[in-house]
């Protein structure tokens, strides 16, 4: 090669370019805005942050420094979807260019999901999911207010099953705005009217759709109605995934809004062959009743003695007596006679009598006094002989 022809070409070192790429990324990118998905999320001891930023096309490495991300109100995870804020630069070491975050906050869904949680955290806090101040829905309600959009598939569901349920209940219908801007005004102004009608029951439902689309009942303002609202409300938003913060204030939470009207209604159908089991019990209990009783009536029948007979068992019984108290009398007649013919004969052994029919008497003078010698008698005296057999009158005439 001939020397004098060379071109002059200038070089520089591998640190030379990456300052100068650097240099130029962040002079021409000092502020971005990027929105991605957070992947390989990590956070060393050092504090700071180190992730991957990524969309379904391209990926790109982020750094948030701990002085940043001190003010983040989140905890960043694989799989957030997040808007930062961050200037281009390059690590020279590596030579690969790199986003340094200023600010990362979640991006749709996400931040939708935060503001979820962060309301859900406060108002139960607040006991307005407490089960305690939660209203029993009624059993057999007489009319039913439905709060939905007046053309969608949920009305249609829930007026359906409502009719094949419970025909007999009056159903009112409130039509609201279920998403957009103004449907949760919408949904709190139906709420204070319905509730201060007669109506016993109210259903709050909408179909199901995404985070935004069910948003209206995540908002502050329609859980405070639910919860201030008189009347028991029912709460049938979305399908049996979805949750929102009216299903945890309302009285009742359905998965569906088909469901939400089975839970408003009982079922006609159910009732009947309820009622049918419980006659079908009703008589069984009556026939086992009546059987119960003829068996009792049986046995006191058997034991149930004639009135004749009873007659009967007294009068033996009393001739028994008449027959026990003779015989006692007899004996006490027979003893008492005994008795008498003992002191009779002991009488008899120490009376005067027996002396007298011996051949003695006794001498008194009129007044019945006893001469008992001879100086007690005077000439002329009367006296009174007693002997065995009776008296003799007598006058002393010496």
């Amino acid at each position: 090669m001939n020397n004098d022809n060379a071109v002059d070409i200038q070089t520089l070192s591998v640190s030379a370019l990456n300052r100068s790429a650097k240099r130029l990324l962040e002079e021409s990118f000092p502020v971005v805005y990027v929105v991605g998905e957070i992947s390989n999320f990590s956070c060393p001891r050092s504090g700071h942050w180190y992730f991957t930023l990524k969309d379904s096309g391209a990926q790109i490495r982020c750094a948030m420094f701990k002085g940043a991300n001190h003010y983040v109100d989140f905890s960043p995870k694989d799989g957030d979807e997040v808007l930062i804020r961050a200037k281009l630069s390059l690590y020279e070491d590596r030579g690969d260019y790199q986003l340094i975050v200023g600010q990362l906050s979640l991006s749709g869904i996400g931040r939708l999901q935060q503001a979820f949680e962060r309301l859900k955290k406060s108002l139960s806090a607040e006991g307005l999911f407490d089960p305690a101040r939660k209203k029993s829905i009624p059993h057999f309600p007489k009319r039913i207010t439905v709060i939905t959009s007046a053309t969608g598939a949920a009305v249609r569901d829930i007026l359906s099953t409502i009719l094949k349920r419970y025909p007999c209940v009056k159903i009112y219908l409130y039509p609201v705005s279920v998403q957009g801007a103004h449907a949760q005004f919408e949904i709190v102004k139906a709420l204070n009217l319905v509730g201060e009608t007669d109506t016993d029951t109210i259903i709050l439902a909408r179909g199901g759709g995404s985070l935004e689309d069910l948003w209206p009942f995540n908002e502050e303002a329609v859980a405070r109605a639910i919860a201030s609202c008189p009347i028991p409300v029912i709460s049938g938003v979305g399908h049996e995934t979805d949750f929102t913060i009216a299903d945890f204030v309302a009285d009742a939470r359905a998965p569906t809004p088909t469901g939400a009207a089975q839970m408003a209604t009982p079922d006609t159908d159910y009732l009947l062959q309820q009622v049918v089991s419980l006659e079908q019990r009703l008589i069984r209990n009556i026939e086992r009743k009546i059987e119960h009783c003829n068996l009792a009536l049986e046995n006191a029948e058997a034991r149930l003695i004639h009135p004749g007979d009873v007659l009967k068992q007294q009068r033996k019984a009393c001739i028994h007596y008449i027959r026990q108290i003779r015989s006692i009398l007899l004996q006490r007649l027979m003893l008492n006679k005994q008795q008498l013919s003992s002191a009779a004969q002991l009488l008899n052994a120490t009376s005067p009598l027996a002396t007298m029919a011996r051949g003695y008497s006794v001498i008194t003078d009129k007044d019945g006094n006893i001469l008992k010698t001879v100086e007690t008698v005077k000439k002329a005296q009367e006296i009174s002989i007693q002997v065995s057999d009776g008296k003799i009158k007598a006058t002393v005439n010496q």
